[in-house]
């Protein structure tokens, strides 16, 4: 886990000034694609998931991710927004799947 908490954690604080950024501005919608497009490659080193943590993001991150994406290229920062922020499958749920390790 340490290296793909590693791999994700820049993109992922860039993801939410970018998320932030596309609510007034569509044009920030590609942006984002590039950065939701970044965790889903890092998508392939992460290890099996272990512990309630890991397995809530491991459920949730491809199509959490996706929705993230369809919302951007579509200019809507409001639903990309929502999906971010999902309390049940936002990307919250990285950041508790990589509690603990470093820089999280």
């Amino acid at each position: 886990m340490r290296e793909y908490c590693a791999e994700v954690k820049g993109p992922t604080v860039e993801l939410l000034g970018a998320l932030f950024d596309l609510q007034t501005d569509a044009s920030q919608g590609q942006r984002v694609v590039e950065l939701v497009d970044t965790l889903l490659r890092a998508e392939a080193i992460r290890p099996s998931a272990e512990g309630a943590a890991q397995l809530a993001w491991d459920r949730h991150a491809r199509a959490t991710l996706g929705e993230i994406r369809d919302a951007a290229q579509a200019g809507d920062g409001v639903r990309a927004w929502v999906a971010f922020s999902a309390q049940g499958s936002g990307l919250h749920l990285l950041g508790k799947a990589c509690q603990g390790q470093p820089g999280w």
